[in-house]
């Protein structure tokens, strides 16, 4: 009886520990510093602006992730946006229609804009072709390759890398899975101009 009492207080306090909640994010430790000058004055800070007032372009940030630009994407680990690598204002755009690639790993691969691949291993690296705006006619075009990192499923980021026609890639590594690394290299365009 006493053995299946103990049972019982244990397997409670398992169920107990197990409903208790997980901190997530990252926990932010304070230090206290003693004899800190006091904060400022507030009436000597600088006046917010108003909501009426023009808001200033933002810098382009550095980033890992896209997640880290804010209406933008992480492109070549700056803050851009698609629009800002294609000069736009012509009279005859261009259309891309699809990008030749070949992989460190020996594989090639002729895609069109949302398609792509992924490396083994359960797929926890995916990578694709980006859809791109009209663009005047330029011979060196950069190709957008958008660079999924998953582990067990879950996304741990995207970021977007740029290729001009011959050029390879830095060499592109899993965060968590030090086997997975490989290069990328655009071997062709294809591109429709009228």
């Amino acid at each position: 009886m006493m053995k299946k009492g103990i049972f019982l207080l244990l397997a409670l306090l398992f169920l107990v520990a197990a409903c208790v909640p997980k901190p997530h994010g990252e926990v932010i430790q304070t230090k206290i510093v003693p004899n800190a000058p006091p904060p400022a004055d507030p009436a000597a800070l600088p006046p917010v602006p108003a909501a009426d007032s023009p808001v200033l372009p933002m810098a382009n940030l550095t980033c890992s992730d896209n997640s880290d630009c804010p209406g933008k994407l992480c492109i070549d680990a700056t803050c851009k946006s698609v629009q800002e690598l294609y000069s736009t204002n012509c009279s005859t755009k261009c259309h891309f229609e699809e990008a030749t690639l070949s992989t460190s790993d020996g594989e090639t691969y002729t895609l069109k804009p949302g398609q792509g691949s992924y490396s083994s291993y359960a797929g926890a690296m995916e990578w694709k072709v980006h859809a791109l705006p009209a663009y005047c006619a330029d011979s060196s075009v950069p190709v957008l390759i958008d660079i999924l990192k998953k582990n067990t499923g879950r996304v741990l980021s995207t970021e977007v890398i740029t290729l001009q026609q011959g050029h390879t890639s830095s060499v592109i590594r899993h965060p968590t899975i030090g086997r997975i690394a490989f290069t990328v290299t655009l071997d062709g365009v294809k591109q429709e101009c009228a």
